[in-house]
């Protein structure tokens, strides 16, 4: 069996979220056969040192290619003009990778290869399977949109919209029913859409109609050396992509909204922010007293075992968060708004610290944790073995290859 895997990034078991749910699928295809992953992105040729044992991976350089037309859109038409001529357009902006030149090399290296079945990673590369189909008509398509994209640029219009800011609100209204359109216009061709989360696929389920629609969880990262129990500290730790607008909001509310307070009352806290590539506006944010920002560690897990809990202060994004996984597998209690644990099935009262997205009630949540260390670790143990029971890698990569014999076997696209 020869699998084909398109995706924009280098599929690896550390680092972010998107590198970590594209290696579940290349381990998936690899271990039934072959598997050739396409890397759609500032790569060109082979690329070496990618850590999935039988696959090889093949770089297409994308973002030095642009899309001319979409570049047009998003940086040189007049802002009021963009949004529409995005719709007329009918492309999400993520895909300004896919030029003709690009879609084409793709296309030809897919048709060399001649694979038993395609995966697609992330629904901005959906523009891809239209002509892949008129080349490989007779080849079926998985597409792993992960998050629900149009939905996650509605969440950003409505941020948009509470701050007056009508002509990002109109962008982002645009990106989302593009967004939609790719989904739907795809699903023709689509034997499989998968999801990482209930919540995802109920909302692709009920707003686009589709009917084939499969969860596929994410799964915890693989751990560093096992943790150990950190010292008797009132630290937190806030983890994340500190460029991801949903988190680079979330990390500036807390601060601004709810650590003042919290350190009146434990004037010992202390918060560590770690994650990669922050820009100005975080550093600005955590220069703070008692704050420590860690840029693009090489290693968490020395965060995690000296932090009381994990601090997930996520008020609108779409998608469930590795972040939390990830605390779980390091035993490390967790403090999140309903927002941040949606689509992972928490229970409030047993696995997180779990409130509304309000600012009091964070506060309570992260008094109550730094108050009795005893409910903080009995929650952290109840989500560790959360974890380990429903996000188990190897589980679901081994989920992840019946889908794949069955689409096979169906035989239906």
């Amino acid at each position: 069996m020869r699998v084909a895997h398109i995706c924009p990034i280098l599929p690896v078991r550390h680092g972010n979220g998107l590198a970590m749910r594209t290696s579940m699928f290349a381990d998936a295809a690899a271990g039934l056969g072959e598997a050739l992953i396409v890397v759609i992105g500032n790569h060109q040729g082979p690329v070496g040192n990618h850590g999935i044992s039988g696959a090889s991976v093949t770089g297409i350089d994308g973002l030095n290619r642009p899309d001319t037309k979409l570049r047009l859109i998003s940086s040189h038409a007049p802002p009021e003009q963009r949004p529409d001529l995005l719709r007329q357009y009918g492309r999400p902006s993520a895909s300004i990778m896919l030029s003709l030149p690009v879609t084409q090399e793709t296309v030809d290296r897919l048709q060399q290869y001649q694979p038993d079945l395609i995966i697609v990673s992330r629904s901005y590369l959906l523009p891809l399977v239209d002509p892949l189909k008129a080349t490989l008509p007779n080849v079926p398509v998985i597409a792993d949109l992960d998050d629900d994209d149009g939905e996650l640029h509605r969440s950003y219009a409505r941020q948009a919209s509470a701050s007056d800011n009508r002509t990002e609100r109109q962008w982002h209204d645009a990106e989302a029913d593009v967004a939609d359109n790719q989904i739907i216009g795809a699903a023709r061709d689509v034997a499989a859409f998968t999801c990482a989360g209930d919540t995802v696929a109920n909302g692709l389920q009920q707003r686009l109609r589709l009917q084939n629609v499969r969860v596929v969880r994410n799964a915890a990262p693989d751990p560093e050396p096992l943790h150990t129990p950190g010292p008797a500290t009132k630290e937190l730790l806030f983890v994340g992509n500190l460029s991801y607008r949903p988190n680079i909001d979330g990390l500036h509310w807390f601060l601004t909204g709810v650590w003042p307070d919290l350190q009146l009352q434990f004037p010992d806290a202390r918060l560590t922010v770690a994650g990669s590539n922050p820009g100005a506006e975080v550093r600005q944010i955590c220069s703070g007293h008692n704050i420590e920002l860690v840029a693009n560690p090489d290693h968490v897990s020395p965060l995690y075992q000296r932090a009381v809990a994990s601090v997930v202060p996520l008020r609108f994004g779409s998608g469930s968060r590795i972040k939390i996984l990830e605390a779980g597998q390091y035993g490390t209690a967790v403090i999140t708004t309903d927002k941040g644990a949606e689509g992972l099935n928490l229970d409030s009262e047993k696995h997180a610290f779990v409130c509304a997205t309000d600012t009091g009630e964070l506060l309570a949540a992260c008094v109550a944790c730094l108050s009795d260390r005893r409910q903080s670790q009995r929650r952290a143990d109840n989500l560790e073995k959360f974890v380990r029971a429903h996000h188990n890698r190897q589980t679901i990569v081994e989920d992840l290859r019946d889908l794949i014999r069955a689409t096979l076997q169906s035989g239906q696209k």
